[in-house]
């Protein structure tokens, strides 16, 4: 059996059905018995669920070349500063 600590490392994987079949097996069974990890599995479920729904901003190509432009100037900067 499991304890809540090793259970709650393993939550998000456990969320994401990305953990294999016997560990998978081992959280679900500890689920059975403890409400307080009931719970962090539901605040996982729901956060992973806001995080799938999310659609990220349209970026304009002028801001996506200025910021492009910003970033190569920092790194020509940084290696012509190396030794």
């Amino acid at each position: 059996m499991m304890n809540c600590k090793q259970v709650q490392e393993l939550l998000p994987l456990f969320v994401g059905h990305d953990l294999e079949e016997k560990r998978e097996r081992m959280v679900a069974a500890h689920l059975q018995s403890c409400l307080a990890c009931v719970y962090e599995a539901k605040e996982f479920r729901e956060t992973r669920q806001l995080l799938q729904e999310y659609e990220s901003p349209e970026i304009s190509q002028g801001v996506y070349a200025e910021i492009r432009g910003r970033v190569l100037r920092e790194i020509e900067a940084e290696s012509t500063a190396l030794p």
